[in-house]
């Protein structure tokens, strides 16, 4: 780790560089300054991990150094040392997260222990952003979901994720929403589906500009910013070509649909809504071929249905075939009458039904 030393006393600041001794935590000292202009001036060069710095200086006083450093390196770690018991600095010290505040004259042992709680604390935060990093593709993926199924209506709460998970979406611009539903049937039972999706997404995403995109239990749901309405023939030939690459690369059938134009991006829930009714409404979709809602219809109910893969794979694994019935029952019952949606339902469970067996070493429906 590196550290850089900031005080205006000469004595104090070489003292703390000198007799500290800073190879034994692994630490290298990369600089020292007499008061916060100067210091700034190193934070970007050197790049430090860690603020050793004095409260009150001439200029520029530790507390601004410490909020003018958090600007351009938010990770860094900061501790204060001060001859003085200020309440207001202290409080202000807190403000801007110091990791502990150290009044002169300085101990070393103290220091130490302070410098050693720090990098402890550096350590957790780092072990965190990796896991939230890690975690990224998975929370994006359960966020999306939610919000397009209409599970999200604080505004700010959206906006606020999408910056956390890194999905960068245009705010000023109108949306469609796509539906991609692959042709099952013609899909090899022990192929992976969650594999499939994710390179559909990815195919997607390359043949889309300002798209995001999220697995639905049986296709891919997308929502696109459009700049404004009246875009249906370009977005008409895109799609068509997305569908070809997923059938090039994938050999897979691709249904597609897409939804009316809405001015405000944040009716995505609505616009996805759209774009699963004017799926479900047909029954022998041609592949390739993009669905438009139809308007005029708008006030129907879309026919959709989100499987609970996981109860479902609970039961499966319990060997209780009466709840297994009871399951596959209470599915079709919502949605009886409903053709497309039916055959969308029977398809959704035979996939998951061989993924949950053949994941757990069981095998596939056509070996039981």
């Amino acid at each position: 780790m590196k550290i850089l030393v900031v005080d205006d006393e000469y004595q104090t600041r070489k003292g703390l560089c000198e007799l500290m001794d800073w190879q034994s935590m692994n630490i290298s000292v990369v600089g020292d300054a007499s008061d916060g202009d100067e210091a700034l001036q190193l934070v970007e060069l050197v790049h430090p991990d860690i603020l050793l710095t004095d409260v009150r200086m001439h200029r520029m006083d530790g507390v601004e150094l410490a909020r003018k450093a958090r600007e351009i390196f938010p990770e860094i770690g900061i501790i204060f040392i001060s001859g003085y018991s200020d309440a207001d600095y202290l409080r202000d010290a807190l403000r801007v997260g110091a990791c502990d505040y150290i009044y002169k004259p300085i101990h070393l042992d103290e220091l130490q222990k302070s410098i050693a709680k720090l990098i402890g604390q550096m350590d957790r935060q780092a072990e965190m952003r990796l896991l939230l990093e890690r975690s990224k593709p998975l929370l994006a993926e359960r966020f999306l979901r939610s919000w397009f199924l209409g599970q999200l209506e604080d505004k700010q709460s959206i906006r606020s994720k999408l910056q956390l998970l890194g999905l960068r979406f245009p705010e000023d611009t109108g949306i469609y929403a796509a539906a991609f539903m692959p042709d099952w049937e013609t899909f090899p039972r022990d192929g992976q589906v969650e594999n499939c999706q994710i390179q559909l997404e990815r195919i997607i995403r390359s043949g889309l500009e300002n798209t995001l995109t999220c697995a639905e239990d049986t296709g891919v749901l997308a929502l696109l910013a459009v700049p404004e309405n009246g875009q249906s023939a370009r977005l008409d030939t895109q799609l068509k070509a997305i569908g070809a690459e997923a059938r090039r690369i994938l050999n897979l059938p691709v249904i597609l649909s897409l939804s009316s134009y809405h001015d405000d991006w944040l009716d995505a829930p609505i616009a996805v809504r759209e774009a699963f009714q004017t799926i479900s409404r047909q029954v022998f979709p041609a592949e390739n071929n993009v669905l438009y809602y139809d308007q005029e219809s708008g006030d129907q109910q879309p026919y959709f249905y989100h499987l609970d893969s996981d109860m479902l794979e609970r039961h499966l694994l319990s060997g209780n075939i009466d709840m297994v019935h009871r399951f596959v029952d209470e599915a079709f019952s919502e949605n009886a009458g409903h053709l497309q949606t039916s055959r969308k339902i029977a398809l959704s469970i035979m996939l998951r039904a061989d993924l949950a067996l053949s994941g757990h070493g069981i095998g596939t429906l056509d070996s039981l």
